[in-house]
């Protein structure tokens, strides 16, 4: 069995693969010991195919989790992976279980993958794509109820007003507001109080210092905004954020436009955020960008695939 999880929802995507280990340790994994997460940073083909090859710990089946081998991984890796399964793999009959999870990558990677096109192919198939909208708003509200709180329409339209579509801030502000109201319906009022304008002010100045390369500030601003009880995923998603930004503009500079009101068109954003990452996106070289964009992507598998320390993890970030 193949199962493949992956979209530009981060959270969503990541929740899914918990359940998917979660259920599988349920039925066959009382022991814990037969999930096996291969690191996709320092892909080993041999020790992947002779995982799949072994039963588990007293069961015959494991499970095997592989994480952004679509974007760790040279072309030639994922086609040896991609010749594996077709030829070998699915011809088992009591084939181990594979999971592969893959965060946001850069579609120009994913252009003629033949692994790409073969995983979507699967039966077990899990697409995440960013949340907006309506969409978005009713996730909110169904958040709000798994949480065991209340809240009405326009209450999750004015979260999604302040938070944006970041889905690990409104985790946060979520949670925030449920315990604060214990059971009772979440108001307009206590939106408004809970979720800080200026958070999001603070966060562009944190992202601005990166990506004008002033370390000193960025880690001074960092430690602020720890310090103050901002979640570490919120934060990686904030910075990243801003380095798609700068991506897309320095995408739109190269070829010719130069106009600010123009590109805040072309990118549906606020001009406001154009005229203050036009300058940093003119200090980077377009590979530099998607090279940054790639550590960013890694850093966030780290995030949540590893115990490493997260403050240290950010702070590793910024300083290379």
């Amino acid at each position: 069995m193949i199962i493949f999880v992956y979209g530009k929802d981060i959270y969503r995507s990541h929740e899914k693969l918990k359940e998917v280990i979660a259920s599988f340790q349920e039925k066959r994994d009382k022991s814990g010991l037969n999930v096996i997460r291969l690191d996709c940073a320092d892909f080993n083909f041999d020790k992947f195919r002779q995982e799949l090859m072994t039963q588990g710990f007293m069961t015959p089946r494991k499970m095997i989790v592989l994480t952004n081998l679509l974007s760790e991984c040279s072309k030639d890796i994922q086609v040896e992976v991609f010749e594996y399964l077709k030829k070998s793999y699915l011809k088992q009959d009591d084939s181990n279980i594979l999971v592969f999870w893959q965060g946001e990558i850069d579609s120009r990677k994913l252009k003629g993958s033949k692994l790409f096109d073969f995983l979507k192919k699967q039966e077990y198939v899990y697409e995440f794509p960013e949340l907006s909208g309506v969409h978005l708003e009713n996730w909110v509200i169904k958040r709000v109820e798994a949480c065991g709180g209340r809240i009405r329409k326009e209450g999750a339209c004015r979260i999604c007003q302040l938070v944006g579509t970041d889905m690990w801030q409104l985790v946060s502000e979520i949670d925030k507001l449920v315990n604060f109201r214990n059971g009772e319906e979440i108001c307009i009022e206590d939106i408004n109080q809970f979720i800080d304008s200026k958070f999001e002010a603070n966060i562009f100045a944190l992202t601005d210092a990166i990506a004008s390369k002033n370390k000193k500030r960025a880690l001074s601003l960092l430690e602020n905004e720890l310090n103050n009880g901002a979640n570490e995923f919120y934060l990686l998603s904030m910075i990243s954020r801003q380095y798609r930004i700068l991506l897309q503009i320095k995408d739109l500079l190269d070829k010719g436009q130069d106009s600010s009101a123009k590109i805040a068109k072309d990118l549906n954003l606020h001009p406001f955020v154009i005229q203050k990452s036009i300058a940093p996106a003119k200090h980077y070289t377009m590979d530099s960008l998607i090279e940054i964009h790639e550590r960013l992507v890694k850093t966030d598998c780290m995030l949540k695939m590893t115990k490493l320390n997260s403050h240290l993890l950010l702070d590793l970030l910024i300083v290379n």
